[in-house]
């Protein structure tokens, strides 16, 4: 047997071969392994570009960037520190436990829109909910439900407020009983406000 060689005669294989190749195979995989932390080297700026791509593509889902947060404090630092220019919002939906999502999140605008229902006719602790949310008139940029005179009861006075980030508004109205919008509506201050839709109200 040469001095350099080796043979498995029971197995009729090369060593020396079989752990070269070994060696081959672990050197990719650490290749490999290194590829996939390169992310992590990427300054902030272009991971706020990319954080836009993913935000502009899941747009339609309620919240669905939130799922960033989650991968490392990194992101989660770089996110809520670029959230107007992300245009991240928190969809307020009712039933989805409002108060608590009010209190554990960052002061991002809020959306309040009832699932995907412009007509869907509120429960009694969802109008709650909606209650909740417009308790924050500084930060609620998108209102969107069914007013009825048992709501307009609960958010009479929060609407009478300044909605300073306010842009779009649909309220709607069904029964025979038409709610009457005060006449302060918004504190007569909603600068931002460019769509406003009032079905069935007067």
């Amino acid at each position: 047997m040469d001095g350099d060689s080796y043979y498995d005669s029971e197995n009729g294989r090369d060593l020396v071969t079989c752990e070269s190749g070994r060696m081959d195979k672990e050197q990719d995989h650490r290749q490999i392994h290194h590829q996939r932390v390169t992310i992590h080297v990427l300054p902030d700026d272009v991971l706020v570009e990319i954080f836009d791509f993913y935000v502009l593509d899941s747009s339609c889902y309620f919240n669905m960037w939130s799922r960033l947060l989650h991968v490392c404090r990194r992101w989660r630092h770089v996110m809520f520190s670029s959230g107007r220019r992300l245009d991240l919002e928190i969809f307020c939906s009712p039933g989805k436990r409002v108060r608590r999502v009010l209190d554990c999140w960052p002061e991002l605008p809020l959306v309040i829109l009832p699932f995907l229902n412009r007509d869907y006719l509120l429960k009694d602790d969802e109008e709650d909910d909606i209650a909740a949310v417009l308790e924050h008139p500084s930060r609620v940029s998108w209102i969107s439900f069914v007013l009825t005179d048992s709501l307009l009861g609960k958010v009479g006075n929060l609407i009478q407020q300044p909605f300073p980030e306010l842009e779009s508004v649909y309220l709607s109205s069904r029964g025979q009983a038409l709610p009457v919008l005060p006449d302060n509506l918004f504190g007569g201050f909603a600068p931002r406000l460019c769509n406003l839709t009032l079905v069935g109200i007067p």
